[in-house]
């Protein structure tokens, strides 16, 4: 089951994967059929995976201010 997150992630969600070991940060999608876009797959390596979906956030955002 999916956790939701907080903080700069807020609004987005976690799925971990004890067997495979990744945790998969995604943003769930309104719609007809079930969306979601990920953010970031990474180890279950304490935050790293949080710390790579926080990083390119910013990224895009600043990205989008840019052009803006």
């Amino acid at each position: 089951m999916a956790e939701t997150l907080h903080g700069n992630l807020h609004g987005f969600a976690k799925i971990k994967s004890n067997s495979l070991k990744i945790r998969i940060i995604y943003r769930p999608v309104e719609d007809e059929v079930i969306r979601m876009e990920i953010v970031a797959i990474g180890p279950r390596d304490k935050d790293k995976a949080y710390r790579l979906a926080a990083k390119r956030l910013e990224k895009f955002f600043r990205y989008m201010d840019e052009k803006n």
